[in-house]
């Protein structure tokens, strides 16, 4: 297990109210997305939080409300995601951090991920969070790979250097819940690219393996970051102040900030999310969209 240092772990800070509120309600949940990925030992960096929660909707309404002032929540974001089994952001707005909450879908995978998630450290002075197994994300990360297949994006690259790294993966399970899924063919293709793709181009399969056995022997991976929300998003800004300071002499530094946050979480793939989730710590702000600087 990866323990990260406390120095670059601002993001936790984002998410500590949101787990402690959850903890409140006897909500069950589980770390899961980028950060369990690099808990267990994926060399990346990590941008946002993803939680599983089995939450009602009552539950999800008593969030909201526990939450605000300090996290935006869009109520039609988190009906949908009710409504439709999928997730809804909440945003941090000291650090404009997303934070997704996942709800499991009613299928044994997700009863399976909640039900073996345990306690773990993953930052020193941080309680421990229940985190999903490597086995449970190499399957969330397999089906969201075949979603774009044959693009490998980073769950691929999660997935791959999962199977690459971990040397206790339970691979009886991993067939099992494969087969049952109809993912075993997926499964199988990430298992042989494991052993004959280098994860980076610039480097020969046999170092790669070298480098990953050596880290697993010290139960450290190489190359590990975690980026530091809080203090990444302030030199965002002041970068962005200064670059755009003759350009648009009027901006204050909320809309520098929300400009920064709507680059930052831009997906190619749905730039009306993107749009949305700016409107949404817009209206918390008490501005308007078109007070955000556009470029």
């Amino acid at each position: 297990m990866t323990t990260i240092g406390q120095a670059d772990f601002d993001i936790l800070a984002g998410i500590g109210p949101i787990v402690s509120t959850l903890a409140r309600l006897g909500v069950r949940y589980a770390l899961t997305g980028s950060l369990a990925a690099v808990a267990h030992g994926v060399g990346r960096a990590v941008g946002d939080v993803d939680l599983v929660a089995e939450l009602t909707p009552q539950q999800a309404i008593e969030l909201a409300i526990l939450l605000f002032p300090g996290y935006a929540v869009d109520q039609g974001m988190v009906e949908t995601a009710l409504t439709e089994h999928t997730s809804f952001p909440l945003i941090d707005l000291a650090m404009l951090l997303k934070v997704d909450i996942v709800l499991p879908r009613d299928r044994a995978l997700d009863r399976s991920a909640l039900d073996r998630a345990r306690p773990t450290t993953i930052a020193l002075d941080i309680s421990p969070l229940p985190l999903i197994t490597p086995e449970d994300l190499i399957l969330f990360k397999l089906e969201r790979a075949a979603a774009i297949w044959p693009r490998r994006g980073v769950d691929w690259y999660d997935l791959e250097y999962l199977l690459k790294f971990r040397k206790d993966l339970d691979h009886t399970y991993l067939d099992a819940q494969s087969a049952a899924l109809g993912w075993m063919r997926g499964l199988t293709t990430a298992r042989a690219a494991a052993q004959t793709e280098p994860l980076a181009l610039d480097m020969t399969l046999e170092f790669e393996r070298q480098m990953l056995d050596g880290a697993w022997v010290q139960q450290h991976p190489s190359l590990v970051y975690v980026e530091g929300t809080r203090r990444d998003r302030i030199m965002g800004a002041a970068y962005e102040w200064q670059r755009d300071r003759e350009r648009h002499p009027d901006a204050d530094a909320l809309g520098l900030a929300l400009d920064a946050f709507k680059w930052r979480y831009w997906d190619c793939d749905d730039p009306d999310a993107s749009e949305q989730l700016v409107a949404m710590v817009v209206a918390h702000a008490g501005l308007e969209v078109s007070d955000v600087v556009q470029r």
